[in-house]
């Protein structure tokens, strides 16, 4: 098997042997030392045919050899078996998806939100501890120390995997939610997106609609995962830069995920919930036939209703984008966005961008090159910054 077909296979198999190895033995810091042992000795033995099969055996063996030679330097066998240490604890999935298990445990209560989402992105895409620093504009050792904290943390609440609680419940879903905007739009680097991130996280939201159907946010979170990735196809033209929802290619889109999808969105909007409300945006976007026959004025309700209860800058600045496009005009948008005070980060870039569209199509073509310059500055995902240096020379 070529080495990049292994190591592919293996990355696949991490989240789910991760997942059956904690079930099974506990210990999160030992599983994910051992499992990273056995993907290494992976690498370089011959003929691994079954990968996954593989490693889980290998770490499963690394595991067990850890728990003997604690025996042996504790002298106490007879407690470590009688406590689950060693001998294998319920391995019986909660939720019928081990990646989707991982997430619960990642978001348990115990830990403080903030390493929560780092914890996630370790345990179900195998991120780096570079990689994830970096995404959180933290130095490698501090998120290093942050990620070691939580595992241990987690090792000392015991046995862990346990039916979530309804708010647990819904920070698992935000996760999953995150995980997919960031393979929608990764925030640096020369790509626009992450196809595998995104695919994991849409079947980490379907795997929690399956598991938790009573709770109708599972399923609008799914809805709005297969309304939002049925349009990635159009999201980038013929030369492979950003095209607007504007300019895409409707042709493109993937109609069987945009009619599973409006079909949940349709079942959910009516408890007005976040995901719901969302859904619903993207459900208009994705059922409209072309951009002139976008519902504007139904997207700004639906953001009226979103913001009353999850205000955040990011639904301020979609909401006036939605104004700007409607009936009243960019000059309305662009007061509607002059109220918002962004903040730093994703909103920054989202609101400097905001603002340059509207100025260009309000006629203001020198204050919508400041923005777009300033866009630029704060744009860290090298298609997006081709985007706008093109933006820019358009008004030039």
């Amino acid at each position: 098997m070529a080495e990049e077909a292994l190591a592919e296979q293996i990355r696949r198999a991490w989240p789910h042997v991760l997942g059956s190895l904690v079930r099974a033995y506990g210990r999160v810091e030992l599983a994910e030392d051992c499992l990273q042992e056995a993907c290494a000795r992976a690498l370089t033995a011959p003929d691994v045919r079954d990968p996954a099969a593989w490693i889980a055996t290998v770490a499963r063996r690394l595991m067990l050899d850890e728990f003997r030679r604690e025996a042996v330097r504790t002298r106490h066998a007879a407690s470590l078996v009688a406590s689950g240490t060693a001998a294998p604890l319920d391995a019986a999935s909660l939720t019928g998806d081990d990646r989707l298990d991982l997430l619960v445990l990642a978001c348990h209560p115990a830990l403080p939100p903030a390493a929560r989402m780092p914890l996630a992105l370790r345990f179900v895409l195998g991120a780096s501890t570079e990689a994830i620093a970096d995404a959180f504009l933290v130095a490698h050792p501090a998120m290093s120390a942050r990620l070691t904290r939580a595992k241990r943390r987690l090792d000392a609440e015991g046995r862990r995997f346990k039916q979530p609680s309804l708010r647990h419940r819904d920070e698992v879903l935000q996760v999953v939610s995150v995980l997919y905007t960031l393979g929608h739009t990764a925030p640096s680097g020369a790509r626009l997106g992450g196809d595998d991130d995104r695919t994991t996280a849409l079947e980490l939201a379907r795997a929690a609609a399956r598991a938790w159907p009573e709770a109708a946010e599972a399923t609008a979170l799914l809805a709005l995962l297969l309304l939002t990735e049925a349009r990635v196809p159009g999201r980038t033209n013929a030369a492979g830069r950003v095209a607007t929802l504007r300019d895409a290619d409707r042709s493109r889109w993937n109609r069987s995920m945009i009619d599973e999808g409006l079909a949940l969105a349709t079942r959910v909007l009516p408890t007005m919930g976040q995901f719901a409300l969302q859904a619903g945006i993207a459900g208009l976007h994705s059922s409209a036939s072309s951009w002139h026959d976008t519902d504007w004025t139904a997207i700004e309700r639906l953001y009226d209703r979103l913001i009353e209860r999850w205000p955040s800058p990011g639904a301020r600045i979609a909401r006036a984008v939605a104004v700007g496009y409607g009936p009243a005009g960019a000059v309305a948008g662009l007061a509607a966005l002059a109220e918002i005070v962004p903040g730093a980060g994703a909103a920054a870039r989202q609101h400097a961008a905001a603002r340059a569209d509207l100025l260009r199509r309000s006629g203001r073509t020198h204050e919508a090159k400041a923005a777009y310059l300033e866009a630029r500055t704060l744009e860290r995902n090298a298609v997006l910054q081709n985007f706008l240096d093109v933006r820019l020379a358009e008004l030039a």
